[in-house]
């Protein structure tokens, strides 16, 4: 599944997928092979130093 920043002037960013793994890069993707609910989370850091997050539950079938 792929997943995709749309924060605005975001210089650093941290993907929690709810699989064990993470990722640090922009946009990305990752693998559920195991269908059910799971917790995908997105932290971001602008130049200013602010921070935000956002967490979204998905169903994968």
């Amino acid at each position: 599944m792929k997943f995709y920043d749309q924060s605005y002037n975001a210089i650093e960013w941290k993907w929690y997928f709810g699989n064990s793994l993470t990722s640090h890069k922009e946009n990305d993707s990752t693998l559920f092979h195991t269908p059910g609910y799971y917790n995908v989370s997105l932290s971001v850091k602008n130049s200013d130093g602010v921070r935000d997050s956002i967490t979204k539950q998905i169903q994968v079938y």
